[in-house]
């Protein structure tokens, strides 16, 4: 379970990162802008609970079903979710600045993706469907994902 709060935080962290890294004061409040604007329509999207909010934001995962859906809507914003299924390259793409210039870590992310693309089927049934069989596939495959973070 540590390793799928790792890369849930991972994702958001990243934003978080890359909006106060050595940015110009204009492109950091873009940046940070952008990232309410994110938050705060997903929340009103899912109808997330103020405690589910307030897990996600301190970048922990949600209890409840509305917070699962507000992290979908997240995903969806990062693009690791596009057209309600699991989109390799936005998962490939939102992970590579923490890699960068690092090709073993890059190829094994890239792997990861392509583990995960396969393993992951739309349920129009389910909604929501899609954080939860990311967020289970990354956990089956920790061991993927612990050699993209050592590499």
């Amino acid at each position: 379970m540590n390793i799928v709060i790792f890369l849930y935080s991972g994702t958001l962290c990243l934003l978080l990162i890359r909006r106060s890294s050595g940015q110009s004061s204009n492109n950091h409040n873009h940046n940070n802008t952008k990232l309410d604007v994110f938050f705060k329509d997903c929340k009103e999207k899912s109808g997330v609970g103020e405690k589910d909010y307030e897990r996600i934001k301190m970048r922990k995962l949600p209890e409840s079903d509305e917070g699962i859906c507000m992290v979908e809507c997240l995903f969806a914003k990062l693009h690791i979710i596009e057209n309600d299924k699991f989109n390799k390259r936005g998962f490939v793409l939102i992970f590579t600045p923490a890699f960068a210039g690092n090709i073993k870590q890059l190829r094994k992310l890239r792997e990861l993706g392509d583990v995960c693309d396969k393993e992951i089927y739309p349920d129009k049934d389910n909604e929501c469907s899609l954080t939860g069989q990311i967020l289970n596939c990354l956990g089956r495959n920790k061991d993927l994902l612990n050699s993209v973070k050592r590499s």
